[in-house]
């Protein structure tokens, strides 16, 4: 593989043996499917489970278009400190979530949780960090993303515009995960630069 080693463009590039549950177990094509537009979280469901790398990595710079419709949400997590499984009451399924810093992907202007103020709008670290400026997000259309960590130092662009921009208290080899929030949620291009 080259350094570019997740998922490239054209779409016979995708390649799931390279993604697996945020708990580590079978790829789950129950909340995730390759369509032509790219990697996509299926939305709509009561349970639903994030997927994450099964590559580690520490020092990198992450690419990738995504699109999400309106109220969407979903995010980029890294420096992953642990994933969560649980049952919902009275249903058959399971969610599965990555625990760590989150780069928000989000409609800032219909998601209810977005609405709850800066922490939680797109680019931003989720809950943490607010961005710089609101980001300029095409709903229904393909948008770019940048996560950068070089040594502690971390940035979130998205469509060129640096968001955040922080500094870790410290570093260690993690997959990166990619949320499913129960919207459609569309990922193509990742490309990841060690």
């Amino acid at each position: 593989m080259t350094r570019r080693d997740l998922l490239m463009a054209p779409l016979v590039a995708i390649r799931l043996e390279d993604w697996v549950a945020a708990d580590g177990s079978a790829f789950p094509t129950s909340s995730w499917r390759v369509t032509e537009d790219g990697l996509q979280s299926i939305g709509g469901l009561k349970t639903f489970q994030d997927i994450k790398t099964v590559k580690l990595y520490e020092d990198f710079d992450f690419t990738f278009e995504w699109k999400m419709m309106p109220l969407g949400n979903s995010g980029v997590k890294y420096q992953i400190e642990k994933s969560d499984k649980w049952q919902p009451k009275g249903l058959d399924g399971f969610h599965i979530r990555a625990r760590g810093p989150e780069m928000q992907l989000v409609d800032d202007a219909g998601n209810a949780d977005a609405q709850k103020g800066p922490l939680k709008q797109c680019g931003s670290l989720y809950n943490h960090i607010a961005c710089t400026r609101p980001a300029k997000v095409r709903l229904g259309e393909f948008n770019t993303a940048r996560l950068l960590i070089r040594g502690l130092h971390v940035e979130h662009w998205i469509n060129g515009e640096r968001l955040v921009s922080y500094e870790l208290e410290s570093v260690k080899p993690s997959a990166i995960s990619l949320q499913n929030h129960a919207c459609d949620v569309w990922f193509r291009k990742l490309r990841i630069e060690v």
